[in-house]
């Protein structure tokens, strides 16, 4: 199954939805996935501005609306 205590990246894809977890060091390279997990602190710090919270809800929206209930 592979080292569960290393780095793993998500990647997505974007037409079907699936999800894949790979580790972060290994080359993944699969047509049509996408990273989905970026770096935002490196050495406690923050190395990635965090969104406004208007950014988070708009994207929160987009998302719900490729949920099916």
């Amino acid at each position: 199954m592979g080292n569960f205590l290393a780095k793993k990246q998500v990647y997505v894809n974007e037409t079907t939805g699936e999800r894949i977890i790979y580790p972060a060091k290994e080359k993944f390279e699969k047509e049509g996935f996408k990273p989905l997990l970026e770096t935002v602190i490196e050495n406690g710090k923050i190395i990635k501005p965090t969104p406004e919270p208007s950014e988070i809800r708009n994207y929160v929206l987009k998302q719900l609306k490729n949920l099916t209930f």
